[in-house]
């Protein structure tokens, strides 16, 4: 089955197409990543992203991806046209602020737990 994104492009302001294939079984946990960060990567920067659209990038229904936000996965959306909607700059920027805190926390832990184990 092939669908598409429901996006907005920033040079044209008319609905793009992004076709995926969207039988998630069939794709490993790997291959499914790979997909989203590639789909996402290609867009550009100012393309709008509206929640059905987003949806459709994740292979997700659009309520996990309000649950998404409630829990801080996703950024907090803007509404335009009573509709919410991302940009991929915030998207990608929430992402990898994600990303540093993870690290930083990781690597604090490891620090506790190395002076931890030198005092013994």
């Amino acid at each position: 089955m092939r669908t598409s994104l429901n996006l907005l492009t920033p040079l044209n302001n008319t609905k793009g197409d992004i076709n995926m294939d969207t039988n998630d079984n069939a794709m490993d946990l790997q291959e499914e990543q790979h997909r989203v960060i590639t789909e996402l990567g290609d867009l550009p920067e100012t393309t709008l992203l509206f929640e059905s659209g987003l949806a459709d990038l994740f292979g997700k229904h659009p309520i996990s991806i309000k649950r998404a936000v409630e829990r801080g996965e996703l950024p907090p959306s803007t509404r335009l046209m009573g509709r919410p909607v991302w940009t991929k700059r915030v998207l990608v920027q929430h992402i990898e602020e994600r990303l540093r805190l993870e690290a930083e926390k990781k690597t604090h832990v490891e620090k506790v737990l190395d002076l931890h184990m030198n005092k013994r």
